[in-house]
């Protein structure tokens, strides 16, 4: 049985629901469905192209699994930051991001390439969805809530 979860945008009610990657990477699925919910305020992706994120620090640290480095609309992935390893990241960072639109390539710090795990994908109409995570380049952050569905 797939598991799936559900981001939404609460003040604006749009919501997605996508289907975790088990096959591909189990590890990053149980720690993040052991997590859930979790909620926070989007931050617009600053070299990655269409990609939003939201901080999750209270995640476990993660080895890579089903690391990616380009990314498709509808991706969501688990990214994270050991404090120290760049200047423009003193403490350890652990992000969930989700890519919107066609073209992205996946920066961390200082513009650096770099590669997250891919756990889960968006499945179904999510257009609704999908042009308010866009809307955040432009209007600023919203509130990001995922939660797991039964």
């Amino acid at each position: 049985m797939t598991r799936r979860i559900q981001l939404s945008f609460p003040e604006m009610n749009v919501s997605c629901q996508a289907a975790l990657l088990h096959d591909r990477a189990p590890r990053t699925c149980a720690a993040v469905w052991n997590s859930l919910p979790v909620e926070g305020k989007t931050v617009h992706g600053r070299w990655s192209g269409p990609e939003i994120f939201i901080c999750a620090e209270e995640f476990e640290d993660l080895e890579q699994e089903n690391g990616i480095h380009k990314a498709v609309p509808g991706d969501i992935c688990y990214w994270m930051c050991p404090g120290g390893k760049y200047a423009s990241v003193p403490e350890r960072a652990v992000e969930v991001l989700l890519v919107y639109d066609t073209g992205a390539a996946l920066c961390g710090p200082e513009g650096l390439p770099t590669f997250a795990n891919l756990f889960a994908q968006v499945e179904g109409d999510w257009e609704p969805f999908r042009l308010a995570a866009r809307a955040t380049r432009t209007v600023g952050a919203r509130v990001l809530r995922i939660d797991a569905l039964a």
